[in-house]
C-alpha cells in the first residue's frame, strides 16, 4: 500500500486539448496509478479532441515501464472525454455566415467565411481558429452517456471541487485524508503549442473555466502546462509549427499580465463566455530541447513526470513555498508581460 503522506491531495481539475496533451495527461494518470493504485477522488479530468482523433491510452509509449493493466485503469471514463467537430458542409455554413444569417453570423468573429468555406477536414489543420469554432459549436452538443457537452462536464467538474463538495467528501470517506481547505481549486490546462487543437483550445478553455467559476462564486487558481519546441517527430512542418507556437505564447503573455483585459468566447447568437483581468495565474513551458527534440515519447514522459512532481508530490508544495529555492524546476519558465487593456476574442 502506498504511503499517502508522500502525496498531496488538492482539489484539481485537469483539462487536456489535442493529441499531445491528452497523451501527456493519460501518461500522468498511469504514473499516478502505479504509485497509488488509484486516482485521487479530489481530482477531475476532461480530455478534448476532434472526433477523428479520439484520445486513447498510449500503451506503446513506455511498454517496459507501464503494463497493459495499468493503461486500462488509466483510460478516460465516459464522463472524462468529449469529442468536438465542425459541420460536414462548411462551405454552405460559410455562405450563411457571409449572408448575415442571424443564427450563425456570430461565427464570423471566430473564422472568416472565406477561410471556413475551404475547410474539408476532420481536424484543425494546425489552425487554432477551427478548434475555437469547434469548441463553440459543441458547447451545447449533448452526447450519449452523461448527456453533457464539454462545457456541461466542466461545470459539473468544478461544482464537485467546491470546498466540502462531492470530490472532497469521497476522498475523505474512501482514503481517510483531507484536502487543504485554504487552497482554492486548481485548474490545470495542458496543450501542445505546435498543434492546431492544443494551440487553439488553450485560451478558450481557460476563459470557460474562469467564467464558470466566477458565475458560481468559486475561487480557482488557473495554470497551464504548455508543450513547445520540436516535441513531435520531423515532418517538414517545423517552421510552421514554431510560428503558431510563437503566436500562442504572445497571446499567453498578455493573458498572464491581465490588467484591464476582457476575454470572450462566443458560443452562439447573443451568447458568450467572458472573464476580466488575468486569465492565467501561471503558465509553464515544457520545451523539447536536447535529447527531447523530435523524441515525442521522451518529451511526453518528461512532461508527465513534471506533473507528477508538481501536482502529486507532498514535497513539491514545500519547495514551491520556499523563496530560497530559486532553482525549482528550472525547465519550467513562467511567462510574464506588461499590463495591457483590450478585448480579446478567441
Amino acid at each position: 500500500m502506498a504511503d499517502l503522506a508522500r502525496f498531496r491531495f488538492r482539489r484539481i481539475f485537469f483539462l487536456a486539448a489535442g493529441g499531445a496533451a491528452n497523451t501527456v495527461l493519460l501518461l500522468f494518470r498511469a504514473m499516478v496509478w502505479m504509485e497509488l493504485g488509484f486516482l485521487p477522488e479530489c481530482w477531475r479530468f476532461l480530455g478534448v479532441d476532434f472526433s477523428s482523433d479520439p484520445p486513447v491510452p498510449p500503451a506503446d509509449l513506455l511498454p517496459r515501464e507501464i503494463p497493459p493493466a495499468v493503461w486500462e485503469s488509466a483510460a478516460y471514463g465516459p464522463s472524462e472525454v468529449r469529442l468536438i467537430e465542425l459541420p460536414e458542409d462548411c462551405a454552405a455554413l460559410a455562405e450563411r455566415v457571409e449572408a448575415g444569417a442571424p443564427d450563425v453570423s456570430w461565427i464570423g468573429a471566430l473564422v472568416p467565411p472565406a477561410v471556413l468555406a475551404q475547410y474539408s477536414s476532420g481536424e484543425a489543420l494546425q489552425l487554432g481558429a477551427f478548434t475555437r469554432l469547434a469548441l463553440a459549436w459543441a458547447a451545447d452538443d449533448l452526447r450519449p452517456g452523461t448527456g453533457k457537452s464539454w462545457l456541461g462536464l466542466m461545470e459539473d467538474g468544478l461544482a464537485s471541487l467546491a470546498p466540502g463538495g462531492e470530490a472532497e467528501h469521497h476522498l475523505v470517506t474512501r482514503r481517510r485524508v483531507a484536502c487543504p481547505d485554504a487552497d482554492p481549486a486548481l485548474v490545470v490546462l495542458i496543450g501542445g503549442a505546435c498543434g492546431g487543437t492544443g494551440n487553439g483550445a488553450l485560451l478558450p478553455l481557460a476563459i470557460a473555466a474562469r467564467s464558470v467559476a466566477t458565475a458560481t462564486g468559486q475561487p480557482v487558481h488557473v495554470e497551464a502546462l504548455l508543450l513547445t519546441g520540436h516535441y513531435r517527430q520531423r515532418d517538414g512542418q517545423e517552421a510552421h509549427k514554431l510560428a503558431i507556437a510563437s503566436a500562442l505564447e504572445k497571446d499567453i503573455e498578455h493573458a498572464v499580465a491581465g490588467g484591464n483585459a476582457r476575454f470572450t468566447l462566443p458560443l452562439g447568437p447573443g451568447r458568450e463566455l467572458t472573464c476580466n483581468g488575468r486569465l492565467f495565474d501561471a503558465v509553464y513551458r515544457e520545451e523539447a530541447t536536447g535529447r527531447l527534440e523530435h523524441n515525442f515519447s521522451a518529451a511526453a514522459a518528461q512532461a508527465a513526470d513534471t506533473m507528477l512532481f508538481r501536482y502529486a508530490a507532498a514535497g513539491a508544495a514545500a519547495i514551491q513555498r520556499s523563496r530560497n529555492n530559486i532553482a525549482f524546476m528550472p525547465r519550467l519558465l513562467k511567462l510574464t508581460s506588461t499590463q495591457g487593456s483590450r478585448t480579446n476574442h478567441v
